[in-house]
């Protein structure tokens, strides 16, 4: 059983408790943390009382850079990690590094019965799962195309409208 985000994110001492509680029954059930968390020496305080699996946001902690050392500690110290789901974003995440082979998807549809992008109509082309597999294209960047027709930006924007 995989308990997701069963504290407050900053709960560190809960966090210890519950990996001791969670350590002496071993294998009845992992708990995931860290989508809340934004850099790495907050992942070493969840590392520290035994979270038993990272769930880092690429897009909440500010980027590729950041995720990067958070990965490095997380390796370092044998803790399993797999993106929280944040779309294109974390899938790259997950393919850039050796030691995962898999993205969380989060099902956007208002049933949860269809498979829709992460971000709605916002980008043109935004890769979505066939058959439980994502192919991520080779050219560089993220690759996404905003669909401006959809997001009806208004540029430039009329600060006057805003009084």
């Amino acid at each position: 059983m995989l308990i997701e985000e069963p504290l407050m994110p900053d709960d560190y001492a809960g966090h210890a408790t519950l990996g001791r509680r969670l350590e002496s029954i071993s294998g009845c059930a992992t708990f995931a943390t860290g989508e809340h968390e934004y850099t790495q020496f907050g992942y070493q305080q969840l590392i520290d009382p035994g979270v038993q699996l990272l769930q880092p946001d690429v897009m909440w902690m500010g980027g590729p850079t950041e995720f990067s050392k958070i990965v490095a500690l997380a390796a370092a110290q044998s803790v399993p990690w797999i993106p929280h789901g944040c779309g294109v974003y974390g899938y790259y995440m997950a393919m850039a590094f050796d030691d995962i082979r898999l993205a969380e998807f989060m099902m956007m549809s208002d049933q949860a019965d269809q498979i829709e992008a992460n971000f709605g109509k916002m980008f043109k082309s935004e890769p979505l799962p066939e058959r439980g597999y994502i192919e991520i294209t080779t050219t560089p960047g993220f690759v996404l195309e905003l669909n401006r027709d959809e997001v009806n930006l208004i540029r430039p924007y009329d600060r006057k409208r805003v009084r």
